[in-house]
């Protein structure tokens, strides 16, 4: 099993941050590196299909909370 990486709070507080409508973002537990995900009708740019299966099927993402589960 792979390890995990170690997060500070403030690294995802300033993630949250940038919180807006039609856009999720996640935090790969595995690297640490955040993946934010731009709804393509609202943005008019098509997201990675690669990198959405990733998400979908590794286990490795971990859903932010939206400004609205914050808010």
């Amino acid at each position: 099993m792979a390890k995990k990486v170690t997060m500070k709070l403030e690294d995802i507080a300033n993630e949250l941050g940038i919180n807006c409508d039609g856009v999720e973002q996640y935090l790969n537990t595995m690297t640490g590196e955040f993946v934010t995900i731009i709804d393509s009708d609202i943005s008019g740019i098509e997201n990675d299909e690669e990198l959405l299966n990733d998400i979908a099927s590794s286990g490795n993402y971990v859903l932010l909370p939206s400004k609205y589960d914050i808010h």
